[in-house]
Parts: structure tokens; C-alpha cells; sequence
């Protein structure tokens, strides 16, 4: 699993800027758009490891 989540991270970084830079989009728009995808997947992964907020435990 974690295997496959570096390879999308990495294919994503790398060659999303140039295919979107091949199909006509400029390469701010390009960078701009991989900045806001790792953005999100920054926040995702904060969310996901959130500590809980309450107790478990009654008592």
C-alpha cells in the first residue's frame, strides 16, 4: 500500500506540470494546480491523523 501511494505521489509531481503544460495549460497554471493537490493532500493526511478529541474511557 504505501508502495503504491509514493509512486502516485512521485508520477504526480514529476510528469503532471508537463502533461498539463503539453495540453495547453500555462506552466504557472500548472504548478499552481500541483501546489493546491499537494495542499489538500497535506491537509487530508492531517486529518486523517488527528488525535481523537474525546476520551474513550468513562470515569
Amino acid at each position: 500500500m504505501s508502495f503504491s501511494a509514493v509512486a502516485l505521489i512521485y508520477g504526480l509531481n514529476t510528469w503532471l506540470p508537463e502533461i498539463m503544460g503539453r495540453s495547453g495549460h500555462g506552466t504557472e497554471y500548472a504548478f499552481a494546480f500541483l501546489l493546491a493537490l499537494n495542499g489538500g493532500a497535506i491537509t487530508g493526511g492531517r486529518s486523517l491523523h488527528a488525535p481523537p478529541t474525546g476520551s474513550a474511557r468513562s470515569g
